[in-house]
This record gives C-alpha cells, structure tokens and sequence, in this order.
C-alpha cells in the first residue's frame, strides 16, 4: 500500500477511520507520510464511489456496506477484494426519547429483542438481531479514540 491512495469515510467513523488508524498505527503506518494521498469521503457510500472510480486504490469501510456493494454490483467481486479484517465492534445504538409513553418503549425493546436473525436494519444490513446495551458497551470504542489521540497528540 506505500505510495497508494487511500480514503477513510470520515474522522468521525469508527469502522472507516478509528479502527483501521488504530491498526495502522500499531504496525508503524503513518498514513500521511506513507501514502501518496489520504482522502476523508464523508459517507461509507462515497467511499466506495471513490473506490470505484479509481479516486483512491484503497479505503476503509465496513464489511457489511462493502459486500452489500459487491452484491448490488456498485464494486467488481474481482477487482475489489477485504486484506484486513478488525474484529467485531459495536453498532450504533436504538434510542428513543424518554418522553414516549413507557409502554411503547417496553413494546419497542420486545419486539426488537424477539426479532429474528436476518431481518434488514435501519441502515439496510441484515441484522444479527438485537440486544439491549448499556453506555460501558461502547467503552473498547472510548478507549481505542483515547489510545489513538495519546499517540497522536490530537484527536482528528
């Protein structure tokens, strides 16, 4: 990848940016200095738009967007494959205001909870089905942004 052009979805994505700094950083890669350029696309969507049209040669995104690409035929199966995998991280969070009715919310969290395996999500990806989570869930995410801005001095 030396000399490549590379494109992250944003400074704010935890699959398209955070994650695969924190691996860079942890094998010596310093994406300013060891690419020929680094391009922030904004939106996994764009990135992969960027991809296609030979912008970059190679971008952060997450897996599920990716493939459901592939599957569409937005990214060439051949030409385009994974070389780095992260392990599994957290999703986005369901929330719904406090001021809805308490059984709605109950309604809401049992349906989502009893919701079987494979349905589309909101963000179009088969889910996995749902589970309820608490703030400490999210806390490897806290750690790794932490760990990413002592070692840089600044977070992006």
């Amino acid at each position: 990848m030396k000399g490549k052009r590379f494109a992250f979805v944003s400074p704010n994505s935890t699959s398209g940016y955070l994650v695969p700094m924190v691996k860079f950083k942890a094998t010596g890669i310093n994406p300013e200095r060891d690419f020929a350029s680094v391009k922030y696309s904004g939106s996994h969507d764009k990135v992969q738009a960027d991809l296609a049209a030979g912008v970059v040669d190679a971008i952060a995104d997450e897996k599920p967007s990716f493939l459901r690409s592939q599957k569409s035929g937005k990214l060439n199966t051949t030409k385009y494959k994974i070389i780095w995998e992260s392990d599994p991280i957290p999703t986005g969070p369901i929330v719904v205001s406090t001021k809805l009715p308490p059984q709605l919310i109950a309604d809401l969290k049992r349906v989502l909870i009893n919701s079987p395996a494979g349905l589309v999500d909101v963000s179009g990806t088969q889910s996995a089905g749902y589970t309820l989570t608490k703030d400490s869930d999210y806390e490897p995410i806290r750690q790794l942004k932490t760990s990413l801005e002592s070692n840089t001095g600044a977070a992006k």
